[in-house]
């Protein structure tokens, strides 16, 4: 149910960006009298992890919109700002976070994806804080989050919150995101941990465009589970049964051969906006059971054998907490003193497989 009613929240707030574009001459805020309390101005703070993205472009945005000047938290007139705007950009992800304080409303807070084109990101955040600071997004979503209002209790935990400014009495709300910005390090990964599901073929490198029936690999299915630092390594484990092959055809023994490679793989995490690029390497065993027959030969074994299986992963997100992908691999087994499985393999043990990739991002 948390991640219905989040999916449902990140949709809903497209509402408010799109009633906006569409009554944005309406809603845009004149400028007020001097002597008013709404004249004062607003602290606006911004969080990104694309430097495209400057302070100097939101606070202009931020300030034609609502009509009042928008400033720094380090400028002169800090103290007699009316409140504070928050902006958390990623890019990565595609998510952004606005939250808007004053002493007498308390805090409130938007997070919608984040456009496509880092350039419009100026502009969504001045309609959402807009939005924020005249309340107009009640009228549309219903109350915004709050941190604090007098009778309310401060949000759970779970909802991490930047340093409170001197001059308010409440911290503003920053709600849980895929990627936060740590401003005292890396951007940090709030998911990191995925599970995979494979499906795909192989095929023995001997026998690529030679007809050879003989074939270790065929059809395969695995899983993945790993984590992703937040310096982008990628430590799982994985597994792929290969469902390899049988015969009756090579003499009066059936012969069969199959492998299925389990380990830990190793790997450093490119993100691209939705894309990420993951190229790694396993290393484990590979459980086999292979028999064949040469002549009068008969060869017969199972067991385990080192393998390694360097790869890349390729995964586009689909949703805040889903991705589908590709991975492409190169198996390389140790033959070790069984020659069975060499036998099976028809001289080859090692072979490149491809495989169709469903993925879930575990909520941290």
């Amino acid at each position: 149910m948390a991640h219905l009613g989040r999916s449902s929240f990140l949709s809903s707030s497209w509402v408010v960006l799109a009633a906006s574009l569409a009554f944005s001459g309406e809603s845009r805020a004149e400028p007020a009298p001097k002597d008013s309390p709404e004249a004062r101005p607003v602290i606006v703070e911004l969080h990104s992890d694309d430097d495209s993205v400057s302070a100097e472009q939101v606070r202009a945005a931020i300030a034609s919109e609502l009509g009042v000047a928008a400033i720094g938290s380090g400028e002169p007139r800090f103290a007699a700002a009316r409140g504070d705007v928050t902006v958390t950009y990623h890019r990565e992800r595609r998510e952004l976070a606005v939250t808007y304080h004053d002493a007498e409303r308390g805090t409130f807070t938007r997070v919608v994806p984040a456009p496509l084109d880092p350039k419009d990101v100026p502009r969504e955040a001045a309609l959402l804080a807009g939005n924020l600071a005249r309340n107009e997004a009640d009228e549309l979503l219903g109350p915004a989050t709050l941190a604090s209002r007098p009778g309310r209790e401060t949000p759970p935990a779970s909802i991490p919150q930047p340093p409170a400014s001197p001059a308010h009495d409440a911290a503003p709300t920053r709600a849980a995101q895929p990627h936060r910005v740590n401003e005292d390090g890396p951007a940090t990964i709030a998911n990191p941990i995925s599970a995979e599901v494979l499906l795909g073929y192989g095929f023995n490198d001997s026998n690529a465009g030679t007809g050879e029936t003989l074939n270790l690999y065929g059809w395969g299915a695995g899983g993945r589970l790993g984590y992703t630092f937040p310096f982008h390594l990628y430590v799982g484990a994985g597994f792929v049964y290969h469902a390899g092959f049988k015969t009756s055809d090579l003499g009066t023994q059936p012969a069969w051969g199959r492998v299925a490679p389990f380990g830990l793989e190793l790997g450093y995490a490119i993100t691209l906006g939705p894309i990420t690029l993951r190229p790694f390497v396993g290393a484990g065993v590979a459980a086999y059971d292979a028999s064949y027959v040469s002549g009068s030969t008969f060869e017969k074994g199972s067991g385990l054998e080192e393998a390694l299986w360097p790869g890349l992963s390729a995964t586009y997100d689909i949703a805040r907490h889903f991705f589908l992908g590709i991975d492409a691999r190169y198996t390389i087994i140790f033959k070790g003193n069984d020659d069975a499985i060499v036998g099976a393999g028809h001289g080859s043990r090692n072979g490149l497989g491809s495989f169709a990739t469903v993925g879930f991002r575990i909520p941290d």
